[in-house]
């Protein structure tokens, strides 16, 4: 991200931000918030975190070294899933999927670009075919009662995610959730609301930058 000379606005990868998330992203710059607020977690040695959208794995090296948590990567291209496979070899507790989690088991293509491909929006016109598990299938498999971290950064792909989430009743079973949404996605600010709404029945805001990170703790 970049600030425009002579305006608050701030322009991202071709996009135009609005004032309050451009508000919130010079915030959470100020704050330092990726090497603070994203690693401020009571996490165990023994706790399980969930890393959607693990690129090259930069948060899973970094909550692991902080914590010395579990960390389970899912990261379905495979130029960055290889990548993670390679940085974290030898390490028993950080775990590479080359597959995302959703709502169900099913193929997409994901637009490549970099840390910002999505399933949601094309903005290179480049694909990769990737597969993508049901995030209850996947907890059943691996026998995971409770995720004590759910870190979510999927392009678009988190609207889904979560709705799965809150309709099976997983949600209560996610302690912590660290959550980046993107307004790109289609009705994404009504989604958001319903999702924030759903939310706060199970969990507690602990802190929110507008379209750019929040976090919850569950109840």
């Amino acid at each position: 991200m970049r600030a425009l000379l002579g305006t608050a606005r701030l322009y991202l990868k071709g996009w135009f931000l609005g004032d309050a998330q451009a508000r919130d992203v010079l915030r959470w710059r100020k704050v330092r918030g990726d090497q603070t607020l994203r690693l401020d977690y009571a996490l165990s040695v023994s706790d399980v975190v969930f890393d959607l959208g693990g690129y090259i794995g930069d948060f899973a090296a970094a909550i692991h070294l902080r914590h010395g948590c579990i960390v389970y990567v899912f990261e379905p291209v495979k130029k960055y899933f290889f990548a993670c496979q390679e940085r974290f070899a030898g390490n028993e507790k950080i775990k590479c999927f080359n597959f995302g989690l959703s709502s169900s088991h099913q193929a997409a293509h994901i637009s490549l670009d970099g840390d910002a491909s999505s399933i949601a929006r094309d903005m290179t016109g480049h694909f990769e075919a990737i597969e993508l598990e049901s995030f209850d299938v996947f907890l059943r498999r691996f026998g995971i009662h409770e995720v004590a971290l759910l870190k979510i950064n999927i392009e678009g792909g988190e609207f889904d995610v979560l709705e799965h989430l809150i309709e099976t009743g997983h949600i209560s079973r996610m302690r912590h959730l660290q959550i980046q949404f993107h307004d790109f996605a289609e009705d994404a600010t009504v989604r958001r609301n319903r999702i924030r709404a759903a939310l706060a029945r199970t969990h507690r805001l602990d802190w929110n930058f507008h379209f750019v990170w929040e976090s919850w703790s569950r109840l």
